[in-house]
């Protein structure tokens, strides 16, 4: 959904009114999606956020058909194919499974994955390269079981931190 719009400046639709409507219908509908979202499932209202998920499938694919319709046959393909995929976010949490409506979040975690696998000095394995993603994937989606899921893959079933002998001290001013 995000190149919705280099897709329509590709057909020739450079800029304009008609252009930003385009843009303002397929952001407005994901917004709407998302607010309902937030909105319905803390109540337990599944059907309401089901329901909003079947309406933003059949309002993107009637924008695509109108699309088609002026000419813009990419893009209106790439609306109908990707329908489906701008909700997923959306059936997920309906199932219990947190994943951030974009994907700005994961772009910059296979970046750092990235970044780190290809230092120099570092040779990464697959399981390596995996087990880091993980750890990045936790840390930034669920920041609240990011400690305890790196303890325990750290230190196994130890659910405290072992003891080092060490104690941090501070020195008050004036001593």
């Amino acid at each position: 959904m995000r190149n919705t719009g280099y897709s329509l400046w590709e057909e020739g639709l450079k800029g304009g009114p008609e252009k930003a409507a385009v843009l303002r219908t397929v952001s407005g509908l994901l917004a709407h999606l998302r607010n309902s979202v937030a909105f319905h499932l803390p109540r337990g209202e599944t059907e309401a956020v089901a329901h909003r998920i079947r309406q933003t499938t059949k309002e993107v694919r009637r924008l695509g058909t109108r699309l088609g319709n002026d000419g813009y046959w990419r893009t209106a393909r790439m609306l109908h194919r990707l329908s489906n995929q701008g909700t997923t976010f959306a059936s997920l949490a309906l199932k219990g499974i947190t994943v951030p409506w974009n994907s700005n979040v994961v772009e910059r975690l296979m970046g750092t994955v990235s970044k780190r696998c290809k230092h120099k000095c570092m040779s990464w394995t697959t399981r390596g390269s995996q087990g880091l993603l993980t750890l990045l994937v936790t840390r930034a989606v669920e920041p609240r079981t990011h400690e305890p899921f790196w303890r325990r893959k750290l230190y196994g079933d130890l659910s405290p931190l072992p003891h080092l002998g060490i104690e941090v001290t501070r020195l008050e001013a004036g001593s």
